[in-house]
């Protein structure tokens, strides 16, 4: 999931690859290796800033508290929209012997591996960037959606619970009919 926008084979190739190179390059064979050492190899590797991972998940305490609720709204023909909410809700990452990196997000970022089932067992899979510890976005599949699974593979350490929540006052899932009027 480090390179998840390259896709499962790619981004599986890319991790492998840094284990390899890690243990085999000429200068690191038969040597220590620092945790920065590691960490610049691995953003060598996957040509790209990876301190949005190892920062809260190496430098950081604890792990992800997310609570996610979904609707569907189906569309004309057979498929549907699904509003998806993501949440964090656990305290920020401490760094315990401070940080190695100037600015440390107060949250996990996270790509989301979100599978959308239909009744009849059909999926669609989608990855969603949770950058920001509220997250909402609109998904599309070609069918009705009856579940809706964020990681359902459990690639990542987390606490994951679907309920509704409230975030500065707004309900998760959309845009829902407000009841209420006043007269």
């Amino acid at each position: 999931m480090l390179c998840a926008d390259l896709g499962p084979e790619e981004g599986d190739a890319r991790f492998f690859r840094i284990l390899r190179e890690h243990v085999t390059r000429e200068r690191r064979r038969y040597q220590n290796a620092s945790t920065a050492d590691f960490v610049r190899l691995a953003e060598e590797v996957a040509e790209r800033d990876l301190r949005w991972f190892f920062g809260p998940w190496v430098f950081g305490t604890d792990r992800p508290e997310v609570r996610f609720d979904w609707r569907e709204q189906v569309r004309d023909g057979s498929g549907a929209d699904v509003f998806l909410s993501l949440e964090q809700t656990q305290d920020a990452p401490h760094y315990p012997k401070g940080s190695p990196y100037p600015v440390n997000p107060d949250f996990f970022p996270i790509p989301w591996e979100v599978r959308l089932y239909s009744g009849a067992g059909d999926s669609t899979s989608v990855v969603v960037w949770q950058n920001t510890r509220f997250h909402a976005t609109v998904l599309s599949a070609d069918h009705r959606v009856t579940r809706v699974a964020i990681d359902p593979d459990r690639w990542w350490l987390r606490n994951l619970e679907q309920r509704p929540a409230i975030d500065g006052g707004r309900l998760l899932a959309g845009p829902l009919p407000n009841p209420f009027r006043s007269e």
